[in-house]
């Protein structure tokens, strides 16, 4: 009986420590883009050296390779695309830096439909931790892209260590929901002069209802307050949608309603 037991239990711990396990997607560290499909001149024939791989030295870059678009400089195009994987874990953390363009970005595409694009948040030659939550899709087929169309200055994507974990290594939240009952006239946001810029929409039943509004949303301090008119979604249940957000954020957490456009009245 006691051997049954010890059985169990270490079977119970194999496969916990299965569930856990990370797996990498990738992590040049063959020093090739053998899991890759090339197009274009932008990330050469072979991952770049990991700290001299950009037009300034590289920080953060974990091992000796990572994917650099910055292969010719800044005026080359190209992408990669990864070999099909199954999702097989809650979450996909990858490291991303590179300029701030919109022609630069990582997507993930579950069975042909675009999912997820997360963007290079400032210029910076300092990889950071992203997240993609993809426990709805786990089962299903699905391929990466890295992609740089931009040209010109800030036109390069530096990507690292793709992974599949069930932990959440990304500091930044991708398109966060925040809901509303709206019963006042007004939303205020709190502004950062010196925060990253990031896109918020307005969603209603499902849908994205308003135009893509650019908002300095505050990170450390507030510099001021500004105010959107909601008369038209009185007694609606709405949601913001902010592209991109850090969980340490202070902003996103201050939003409120109010009954006028200023924060001195309330």
């Amino acid at each position: 009986m006691k051997k049954i037991a010890l059985f169990l239990y270490g079977l119970v711990l194999f496969i916990t420590s299965s569930c856990n396990n990370t797996i990498v997607i990738d992590d040049f560290e063959s020093g090739t883009f053998n899991k890759w499909k090339i197009e274009g001149n932008a990330f050469g024939s072979f991952p770049a050296e990991g700290r001299y791989a950009g037009p300034k030295e590289i920080e953060g870059v974990l091992g000796r390779y990572l994917a650099s678009s910055f292969h010719g400089g800044e005026n080359s195009e190209g992408q990669l695309t990864s070999e099909e994987f199954k999702i097989k874990r809650d979450y996909i953390n990858f490291l991303m830096g590179g300029g701030s363009q919109p022609g630069t970005y990582i997507e993930l595409l579950v069975e042909g439909n675009s999912i997820y694009i997360s963007y290079p948040p400032d210029e910076s030659e300092g990889l950071e931790w992203f997240t993609w939550e993809v426990k709805e899709y786990k089962g299903r087929k699905a391929t990466i892209r890295i992609v740089d169309n931009q040209t010109g200055p800030g036109g390069y994507i530096l990507v690292d260590q793709i992974e599949m974990d069930n932990s959440q290594k990304g500091e930044r939240i991708h398109e966060y929901e925040l809901p509303f009952d709206i019963f006042r006239k007004y939303l205020l946001f709190p502004i950062e002069e010196n925060a990253e810029e990031t896109n918020l929409y307005i969603k209603a039943e499902g849908e994205v209802v308003s135009p893509v509004f650019k908002i300095k949303l505050a990170q450390r301090k507030v510099d001021y307050w500004i105010s959107m008119d909601m008369e038209k979604y009185w007694g609606q249940n709405i949601s913001l949608l902010l592209e991109n957000v850090k969980k340490s954020d202070l902003g996103y957490r201050l939003i409120k309603q109010s009954d006028t456009p200023d924060m001195e009245s309330n």
